[in-house]
């Protein structure tokens, strides 16, 4: 009788014992669960078979072209048709990028673009099954279309916000029913990026919940469900985390230190390079709507200190760093260092020396201490669906499983 011998390589268990492989074993089943609604939600879904976007900015016609990748037919409706025309030529320009990159060959950029119709009469939405509102981020503006949304769609279309701080809540007041309103919270570029926050008002029923996690599946979005709250979970836990960066600034680290040290620990930008590219003005406006804004006068000092200036980052030639004007190049300004310098002065903290390793520790703790209150305030179902969101949505490095598994690793 023969023997079988199994050998097994040692190689292959050490690869498997390494908290590299135990992080990204975190993340695939994490991912999968956060796909999963509680029982008490679980609702059949209705089928989406036609969309409207309200607004035909950056993120409106990135959402427009989600719909339209996924063969969901999609009209985007903006203000007038100048307005309407730029966001229809934008988006054949951004069709033909991706076609001469390779990404997509013709005739699916030809079947992409036949998804797509416009429109400046609101009208024209009786057929939509879903409407996806991404306006201005001014409550007053959201609360108006909400209520041209309640004329003109059907009574059992769902209408989402894509609101990345306002409350869905005060939103849904606009309508007759505010049981078909939740929010669809994309993140930037919104046909690009994987993650999609699927956010539950107060009286969001079942139905539209389902309906919009099946949905997001569909659109090949890792999509978590979080509750009504400013910021939702992602831009709460990530307001923490600049946060923590901004007072590193005002005890003495240097844009160029606090970037480099989190970059050398697994973040593709640092925190101030990415204020500067997005835009210092977007943070400081929306922390204005904030209704509890906290009263530390070193909060958020720095951004705000130079939103007041007028350095708004790279659209401005100048924010954290100063940039180029010929090849856009990035160098550390020390005009900046100084001015936040002397603010700290009058603030009173301390200057001081801190390490990489000091530096990077605060960061992500303050992001993990940030996501056990939101477990707390029950706007999360799981640690794991926060390690989702900042492995997909915030640039957390994949192989370190998330800001909850890697606390909890480090003790």
């Amino acid at each position: 009788m023969n023997q079988v011998v199994s050998t097994i390589n040692p190689d292959m268990i050490t690869v498997l014992d390494s908290s590299r492989s135990k992080a990204l074993r975190h993340i695939f089943f994490a991912e999968r669960a956060a796909a999963k609604l509680p029982r008490s939600m679980q609702d059949k879904p209705i089928e989406i078979r036609s969309v409207a976007v309200i607004g035909g900015g950056t993120m409106g016609r990135g959402i427009a072209m989600c719909f339209a990748n996924n063969s969901i037919p999609v009209k985007l409706i903006e203000t007038d048709q100048v307005k309407l025309e730029q966001a229809l030529e934008s988006i054949t320009t951004s069709y033909a990028r991706m076609t001469a990159s390779g990404r997509i060959n013709e005739s699916q950029q030809q079947n992409c673009l036949t998804q797509i119709s416009g429109s400046c009469d609101y009208a024209s939405l009786t057929p939509v099954d879903l409407v996806v509102e991404a306006a201005y981020e001014n409550l007053e503006v959201k609360h108006g279309i909400f209520s041209l949304l309640d004329q003109h769609c059907r009574p059992d279309a769902i209408l989402a916000t894509n609101t990345s701080y306002l409350d869905i809540d005060v939103i849904a007041s606009a309508v007759r029913d505010p049981s078909r309103v939740a929010g669809m919270h994309f993140f930037i570029p919104a046909h690009i990026m994987k993650l999609l926050e699927v956010v539950r008002a107060s009286q969001t029923s079942n139905t539209a919940i389902a309906t919009l996690m099946e949905l997001g599946k569909r659109l090949g979005k890792r999509t978590v469900l979080v509750g009504n709250g400013f910021g939702f979970a992602a831009n709460r836990m990530y307001s923490a985390y600049q946060r923590e960066g901004q007072q590193m600034l005002l005890e003495g680290v240097t844009p160029g230190q606090l970037d480099q040290a989190m970059k050398s620990w697994g973040k593709a930008m640092g925190p101030t390079a990415v204020m500067d590219m997005s835009g210092i003005d977007i943070g400081y406006q929306a922390r204005r709507q904030n209704p509890s804004l906290p009263t530390d006068p070193c909060y958020f000092r720095p951004a705000n200190l130079l939103a007041e200036h007028g350095y708004l980052g790279r659209k401005t030639g100048r924010g954290f760093y100063r940039y180029d004007p010929v090849t856009g190049q990035a160098s550390e300004d020390m005009e900046v260092v100084e001015m936040i310098r002397l603010e700290a002065q009058k603030l009173g903290v301390e200057q001081r020396d801190l390490s990489e390793t000091e530096i990077q520790k605060r960061m992500i703790d303050a992001i993990a201490v940030e996501g056990e209150s939101i477990l707390e305030d029950g706007l999360a179902y799981r640690a794991s669906d926060l390690d989702v969101i900042w492995v997909n949505g915030c640039g957390f490095p994949r192989w370190r499983g998330g800001p909850m598994y890697y606390a909890a690793e480090q003790g």
